[in-house]
């Protein structure tokens, strides 16, 4: 592969950008600062809120880079910047799967572009579950109870994030219930949780947007992820690269491997592939 095609660089975060310890480590940060200097343009891509994202980003230093978040339903064209793209739940659809939910009593939340609307139960109370920035300025506001969901029923979900902890056997029986519904897409982004998305929103198609937008061709992008809602992100790119820790379902289809990301998978995937 001739790496000097690669224009665009798309990462996800949790597993990927972020190390064990939540933080973009100072080798990803010079890295990702070295290809914007030598014209590359790059990209978070992950299932966080903008918000949550766009601090991130500023705190690394990294102010020219787009923001691709909720998994493609709400996208910025920088940290805090502009929205360029974003979609929402039918309202139906949304009704659905929170009927769905709330008959089996788990732990969710309804994202909107600056709020998060959530229910907990015993088994997860979240705390920082839903997001790590919430005193920062552009932190999304986090809201919790029935009464708060219900207020967003008129305004607009972006994706619903379904947590549950050691209890696989109920995911899987809801991912069985909820996949049915008209209007939603379903997948995830590790082993405890479910996220109901727009139909036909994804990585994929947010990277294949933004590609657009740069007058890029896929063979101009690399993406890397760890997980499987990564996957749509994956068949976009021509360059796509899995973490050491990735699942195993995404080390299927990706191209290339790199180290885990607490061993700065990050940073030699960058340097190997596209610097």
């Amino acid at each position: 592969m001739n790496t000097k095609d690669i224009k665009l660089i798309a990462m996800d975060m949790d597993g990927t950008l972020l190390n064990e310890n939540k933080e973009i480590s100072k080798e990803s940060r010079e890295a990702l600062k070295e290809a914007v200097s030598s014209g590359i343009s790059i990209a978070i891509c992950s299932g966080r809120s903008s918000g949550d994202n766009s601090i991130y980003a500023v705190k690394a230093g990294l102010t020219q880079c787009y923001i691709i978040g909720y998994n493609g339903a709400y996208c910025l064209d920088a940290p805090h910047g502009k929205v360029y793209s974003q979609h929402f739940l039918n309202r139906d659809a949304a009704l659905a799967c929170l009927k769905v939910l709330d008959q089996h009593g788990v732990s969710y939340a309804c994202f909107q572009p600056h709020r998060i609307l959530a229910v907990e139960n015993e088994r997860w109370p979240a705390e920082k579950g839903w997001v790590t920035y919430r005193d920062e300025p552009g932190a999304p506001q986090v809201c919790k109870g029935h009464a708060e969901v219900k207020r967003a029923h008129g305004e607009g979900i972006n994706k619903i994030l379904c947590v549950e902890r050691h209890e696989e056997k109920l995911l899987k029986e809801l991912y069985h219930k909820l996949l049915p519904i008209p209007g939603i897409d379903v997948t995830c982004s590790w082993t405890n949780n479910l996220e109901l998305m727009p139909a036909g929103v994804n990585k994929g198609t947010a990277l294949g947007e933004l590609a657009n937008r740069l007058g890029l061709l896929p063979e101009n992008v690399m993406a890397l992820g760890d997980f499987d809602n990564d996957i749509p992100m994956f068949l976009y790119a021509g360059c796509s690269v899995a973490m050491g820790n990735a699942s195993e379902r995404l080390k299927k289809v990706a191209r290339f491997h790199t180290a885990t990301n607490a061993r700065e998978g990050v940073a030699l995937a960058i340097r190997q592939y596209a610097l």
